[in-house]
Parts: C-alpha cells; structure tokens; sequence
C-alpha cells in the first residue's frame, strides 16, 4: 500500500476518533458515554496501526489534516447537523488526535 492509500485510511479513521471525541465533549445523553468511548480506543488503535505503516512529516500531518477536516465536515453536516460547533474547534481536535497518534507511533 502506497503512502497516499495509508494517507486516505488514516485520515478516515483519525476523522471517526476525532468527531467521537467531540461528541463526547457535547453530549446530553449519558447514556451515550461508553458507546462513544469504545469508537473512540476502536478508531484510535485503527489509526495507531495505520499510522506505523509510514514514517511522517510536516506535510504528510498537513495533508491528513485537511483531508481528516473535510471528512469530518462531510459526517457532521450528514449524521450530526444538530451539533453547533465552529471549524475551529473541529481542527484543534483533529490536531490533538494526530499528534496523539503519529507521535505514539515514532
């Protein structure tokens, strides 16, 4: 698998962690809590695996970035258009989660 295959999995799966941390934060349903917390270690150890397939650089995190911000768009505006939130807090989760990824795996 070529880097911009790795790439396009692991923006998707950072897009799934980061937009379940998210959710996580504005929840109102309790009930909800482990459901989102399991999506996230799931889609987290998928991005983890992924993400060791690659030595990363600068850009390579730029260009997960915009894909995974994208992607994250595209699943609030389809599953999640109730949550009021701006891009930026959509971008500064989707960092975290790929620092917390690529550099757990370096």
């Amino acid at each position: 698998m070529g880097k911009d295959d790795v790439i396009r999995s692991l923006k998707n799966s950072i897009a799934s962690t980061a937009m379940h941390k998210i959710l996580l934060k504005h929840t109102s349903r309790p009930e909800s809590l482990h459901h989102l917390l399991s999506e996230i270690k799931e889609y987290g150890e998928i991005a983890s695996e992924k993400a060791k397939e690659c030595n990363w650089n600068e850009q390579d995190k730029l260009k997960i970035l915009a894909e995974a911000l994208s992607t994250v768009k595209k699943l609030r505006n389809k599953k999640y258009p109730d949550i009021p939130l701006g891009e930026e807090e959509f971008e500064c989760t989707i960092e975290e989660t790929i620092e917390e990824i690529i550099n757990q795996t370096i």
